[in-house]
């Protein structure tokens, strides 16, 4: 028979998930106030076929690897080390720990301590906050001349001061941006033509994740307006300034969430006009609409940077997509109540999920590798096949392209 810490943590894990779950379900149906309906069950019983579905493509993923790790690693560890009494408990745990901390890591960038960026010009939207504040705080440190796009001016002002604070001759500049707004894409573009600098390296990082159905502005869904939309509008008013440099780069960071983006297969073709301005659903479909969308949003990243590089990969540009990992980060705030997820965020994730400095080495690896191919999917600072399928198809890419050129009203291939 096992000896009693091993008996005892598999209890614990198993009572861990189960007790999670049920409390969790309490709060969605609390807030939802309506009885399990059929399409309810049909809904759950889809995902399930979907997790099933791409399981085989996230199982290297470091997240899977760390709940393997401490399911079977420990308890051999026991067994071979053999304490007792305190110690025992002590070294169990502290094993439990570290592996988890291990392969939530995930890759680091080896270039950060010796790369330079030395008068490299970087534009990152999203800077102000999460991986997007780490990544202008690591190019800062490598020698960039940053400028930080956010919409909140105080945050941004706020972000400009905590890196300064440690680098006090750091080369970084806060520009007002909405991504989510045309005019403020267009007004962002100007005053920073108006800096008269080259442009060498776009970081399109900015993003909204499962937030409560809405429009932006110009009338798209928020999530594809803002994810997708916003950074292909930018990216297109940008291209004439990044075309000029040597070595420039496009980067969106999308995510692995792009697996979960329609009630069909994953070799179904997306209808992604419709997702453009999809009205919202009720109830339990609100919440499922709300995943699709931020997923295709997400898909739509990793396709822009495929038809990027089919279209002006000839011309010099080299364009990626990139799984950042799973972060410790604001973005998941609308999963769950707030006083449940502060209480996550602070405690449980922490040891599972990846730091904003451990979610931004894939980033910077894609800003500064010479081993960087346009067009590829990335993830642990390495080339990965491990995503939609999708990603991987030029006419699909290329189709998307236009669909977003269409809702932009975009004709011309570059701007004049």
């Amino acid at each position: 028979m096992p000896p009693f810490p091993v008996l005892s943590s598999a209890f614990l894990i198993s009572f861990f998930v189960t007790v999670s779950s049920a409390f969790l379900l309490v709060l969605f149906f609390m807030e939802q106030k309506k009885k399990i309906t059929k399409q309810m069950l049909r809904s759950t019983v889809f995902q399930c076929k979907r997790m099933l579905q791409i399981f085989p493509l996230i199982v290297q993923y470091s997240w899977i690897q760390a709940i393997v790790a401490m399911c079977v690693v420990p308890p051999t560890l026991y067994f071979l080390l053999q304490p007792s009494g305190a110690r025992s408990w002590f070294l169990f745990w502290t094993a439990v720990w570290l592996i988890c901390r291990y392969f939530a890591r995930g890759g680091q960038c080896k270039g950060i301590s010796k790369g330079r960026l030395d008068n490299k010009v970087v534009i990152v939207t999203g800077g102000n906050t999460g991986i997007g504040l780490e990544t202008c705080r690591i190019l800062c440190f490598m020698g960039a001349q940053v400028v930080l796009a956010c919409r909140d001016a105080a945050k941004g002002g706020a972000a400009l001061r905590s890196i300064r604070a440690t680098q006090p001759n750091a080369k970084i500049t806060m520009l007002s941006l909405d991504i989510s707004s045309r005019a403020s894409i267009e007004a962002f573009v100007r005053e920073f033509r108006s800096l008269e600098r080259p442009l060498n390296i776009l970081v399109n990082n900015a993003g909204v994740m499962m937030c409560p159905y809405g429009t932006t502005v110009d009338g798209f869904e928020t999530q594809v307006g803002t994810n997708f939309l916003g950074h292909h509008l930018l990216t297109h008013l940008l291209l004439p300034d990044l075309l000029k440099s040597k070595g420039n780069r496009v980067v969106n960071v999308s995510s692995l969430a792009s697996l979960l983006n329609t009630p069909g297969g994953l070799n179904d073709k997306i209808d992604f006009e419709k997702y453009l301005r999809r009205p919202p659903g009720k109830g339990f479909q609100e919440r499922t609409d709300m995943l699709y969308s931020y997923a295709v949003s997400k898909l739509g990243n990793a396709l822009h940077s495929r038809a990027l590089h089919s279209l002006y990969g000839p011309k010099g540009l080299t364009s990626v997509s990139l799984h950042p990992g799973v972060i410790t980060s604001d973005l998941f705030k609308y999963l769950v109540p707030a006083p449940v997820w502060l209480l996550l965020k602070w405690t449980l994730l922490p040891t599972l999920f990846q730091t904003v400095t451990e979610g931004a080495q894939t980033t910077i690896h894609c800003c500064i590798s010479e081993d960087v191919k346009g067009g590829e999917w990335y993830h642990d600072c390495r080339k990965s096949s491990a995503t939609h399928p999708m990603v991987f198809n030029d006419e699909q890419a290329l189709e998307v392209f236009h669909v977003a050129n269409r809702a932009w009203k975009i004709t011309a291939p570059l701007p004049a």
